[in-house]
């Protein structure tokens, strides 16, 4: 399902796949995430989606067709979405993506009958707990058992 994502300038279109991805489309994520992360997911990273219970991928790209950004998640349980991992091309932050994003994966949610979702993020970054923060979440614990150091644990009630 393709829809337009945001009307500006640099108008982005959102593509959202309920299934896992073509290795074309998972070469282009690991592309961007080099650009996004210390650690960057790899091949084998993105092929977890296999494993994973009702994944739901949603990327953006520009009018260009190049991947901006993305949002991935999956079930944990038939009431429960882990909104698992995400970013936006440094070009393109601060516009609205993410926000844009986050409202599709929620509205998604709500139309497949999650209740509850959950995600984590690095104390450090500051930016990812405002704006989840901005979308309802509330910090509900900590996860201590990432390589990559602490992280806050948040939730946020689909229907309240």
């Amino acid at each position: 399902m393709f829809f337009t994502l945001l009307h500006n300038p640099k108008e982005i279109a959102c593509e959202l796949h309920e299934s896992t991805l073509e290795d074309e489309c998972i070469d282009e994520l690991i592309e961007l995430s080099l650009q996004l992360f210390d650690i960057p997911p790899n091949r084998a990273y993105f092929s977890r989606l296999h494993e994973m219970q009702s994944p739901l991928v949603l990327i953006a790209r520009n009018m260009n067709g190049l991947i901006v950004g993305y949002k991935i998640g999956y079930a944990l349980s038939k009431e429960v979405f882990y909104s698992w991992l995400g970013g936006i091309h440094p070009e393109y932050q601060h516009q609205g993506i993410a926000s844009a994003m986050i409202t599709a994966q929620h509205a998604w949610c709500r139309q497949s009958n999650f209740t509850l979702i959950r995600t984590k993020t690095h104390i450090q970054n500051l930016s990812m707990y405002i704006l989840n923060r901005n979308h309802g979440f509330h910090v509900v614990g900590f996860d201590e058992s990432a390589i990559v150091g602490k992280r806050l644990l948040l939730s946020k009630n689909l229907f309240s």
